[in-house]
């Protein structure tokens, strides 16, 4: 049933592994009216990743794996991977560039040892650079930065352009399998002028990044556009199209990660039969059993329709906030 708190589970879940909600930014406001505090607590059959545990109180996060506090909050994102295919799915293609940032980062984040360390490094630089802009520091000393941000800078968009070309490639794949005749194409912008070196981009754009405070040419400014037979499918793509379109791209990013890093990972799949016919939902379900894997699937059983996810696993009812599994 609607409202049993199916998703409820789903985002603890998520919020277990990137401290972070999908629904919220405001973490205070998922504590119950009631309570000072939430806990959420899992304990996995891997040993390397234990018990996790994530406490949201007054003082704001205490998270912990296997008893031990974690101070940075990328640590938890490094014990269990997941990915999401929530009901906000249309945020990929219609919000700024920053979410489509994120979840090409996420693909390369655990195959590239050193693309943590790497962003970091960048980000340090970049916020030192703005600093530096708005206090009117000379040129001399602005530049000082521009080594980092060019050497890092130009890994990081490399990286990306590489992913993006592989989830393209198998994207386009799984998208006619879900999309009648479609022929999806991912387009990757750096974060400069095309034709010029990220060097060039800095000098050319030093008095404009006075006048703004910020650097306004760099990798942060990275995006990526999901484009079918040359138009944005975020133009014309139905409700149901977009869904199927992220569909293939998460579905795309598990078949990526389990072949690159020897991984199950997990899968959060919120309401699957939301914007799907059952055809489309079969597909789904025939793919995720092809490329396997940890899946966690919610949805709402409808009358007369077989489950077909029943062979894929346990199942279980929810209902109220209690969970019971379905012998």
């Amino acid at each position: 049933n609607n409202a049993a708190g199916k998703t409820s589970i789903i985002e603890a879940l998520y919020f277990l592994t990137r401290a972070r909600s999908f629904r919220t930014k405001k973490t205070e406001q998922l504590v119950n009216c009631q309570s000072d505090y939430f806990r959420i607590i899992a304990k996995s059959k891997e040993k390397e990743v234990g018990i996790v545990g994530v406490e949201r109180n007054k003082e704001g996060l205490d998270i912990r794996h296997n008893g031990q506090r974690i101070q940075a909050l990328s640590k938890i994102a490094e014990i269990q991977p997941v990915l999401l295919i929530s009901n906000e799915f249309q945020r990929v293609f219609d919000d700024g560039p920053a979410v489509r940032r994120k979840l090409i980062d996420w693909g390369i984040y655990y195959q590239v040892s050193e693309y943590r360390m790497v962003l970091n490094r960048y980000a340090r630089a970049l916020k030192s650079r703005n600093a530096a802009l708005r206090s009117n520091m000379t040129d001399r000393e602005i530049r000082i930065w521009n080594k980092t941000l060019v050497e890092d800078g130009k890994k990081i968009a490399d990286y990306r352009e590489e992913y993006c070309k592989e989830l393209g490639k198998r994207g386009a794949i799984i998208a006619k399998e879900l999309i009648k005749d479609s022929q999806i194409e991912i387009t990757f912008k750096r974060g400069w002028a095309e034709n010029r070196e990220l060097s060039e981009a800095l000098e050319r754009d030093r008095e404009r990044d006075r006048k703004t405070g910020i650097t306004n040419s760099g990798p942060h400014r990275d995006d990526f556009k999901v484009y079918d037979k040359g138009k944005e499918v975020s133009e014309v793509y139905s409700r149901g199209q977009l869904k199927r379109a992220q569909y293939a791209l998460i579905i795309s990013q598990k078949q990526i990660y389990r072949e690159k890093v020897k991984d199950n990972g997990l899968v959060l799949i919120d309401d699957l039969r939301s914007e799907l016919d059952s055809e489309a939902e079969n597909k789904i379900i025939d793919l995720i059993n092809d490329i396997g894997g940890q899946y966690l699937i919610t949805l709402i059983p409808q009358k007369g329709v077989k489950l077909r996810v029943n062979h894929l696993g346990t199942m279980f009812h929810v209902e109220h906030g209690c969970v019971k599994q379905v012998q």
